[in-house]
C-alpha cells in the first residue's frame, strides 16, 4: 500500500540534521523551520515568514497573558509587541 506522508521538523538547526529525517518515497513531504537559511537541502524551497502584524503580535500577547492583563492599556501593549519586533517567539517568551 502507498501511503502518503508530511513530515514537519520545527526549529532545524541545519541541513545534516534534517536530511536523516527527510522522506524519501514519492508522493512525501517535509516542512521544514529553521532559524537558519538552509540552502544545502536540494530541492527545498525557501518561504520566508515576515513578523507579525501589530495586531496579529497583540492578539497572540493578550491570548498567553489573558485578557483582563492586556484590555486596560492598548498602547502599552503596542509598545511591549513593537519592543520585541513582533517576533512570535519574542512576543510569547514575553507573555509568558
Amino acid at each position: 500500500a502507498r501511503h502518503r506522508v508530511l513530515v514537519v521538523l520545527d526549529n532545524a538547526r541545519d541541513a545534516a540534521q534534517v536530511r536523516p529525517l527527510l522522506p524519501g518515497s514519492p508522493g512525501c513531504l517535509a516542512i521544514v523551520t529553521s532559524r537558519n537559511r538552509l540552502a544545502a537541502l536540494d530541492g527545498a524551497v525557501s518561504v520566508p515568514v515576515d513578523a507579525l502584524s501589530a495586531r496579529e503580535a497583540a492578539a497572540l500577547f493578550s491570548r498567553i497573558a489573558g485578557a483582563a492583563r492586556t484590555s486596560h492599556d492598548p498602547e502599552a501593549l503596542e509598545l511591549l509587541v513593537d519592543a520585541c519586533g513582533r517576533h512570535p517567539l519574542a512576543t510569547t517568551l514575553l507573555a509568558g
